[in-house]
C-alpha cells in the first residue's frame, strides 16, 4: 500500500492539480530513471512517517496538501502524545 501511495503521489503530484497547468504524468515529462528515484525517496518518507505516526488518514492528507515534499510530511506526521508508535524489532525487557 505504501509503495502504491508513493507512486501515485509522484506520478500525479496532488499539489499541482488546481494550478493552471496540472501535471498528469510526471513519469512521461521527467523520465523513467527520475520517476524510480523519486518513488523510492517518497516511499521511504512515507514509511518513516508511518512508523512514527501510524495514522494513514493524516499521512494521506499531508501528501495531498504538500505533494512530494518529504520535509513537510515529516513536520506534519511525527510522534505525538496519545498515538502509539508502530511496533519495531525490539525485545521486551524486565528492567531499565
Amino acid at each position: 500500500m505504501i509503495s502504491a501511495l508513493a507512486r501515485a503521489v509522484v506520478y500525479t503530484p496532488p499539489n499541482t492539480i488546481l494550478t493552471n497547468k496540472p501535471v498528469l504524468n510526471s513519469k512521461k515529462d521527467k523520465g523513467e530513471e527520475w520517476f524510480i528515484d523519486e518513488c523510492a525517496r517518497v516511499e521511504y518518507a512515507i514509511k518513516e512517517a508511518a512508523c512514527e505516526f501510524p495514522n494513514y488518514g493524516s499521512i494521506v492528507k499531508s501528501l495531498l496538501i504538500h505533494g512530494t515534499d518529504t520535509i513537510a510530511l515529516a513536520k506534519n506526521c511525527h510522534m505525538q502524545v496519545g498515538i502509539p508508535l508502530k511496533p519495531m524489532l525490539a525485545k521486551p525487557t524486565k528492567g531499565v
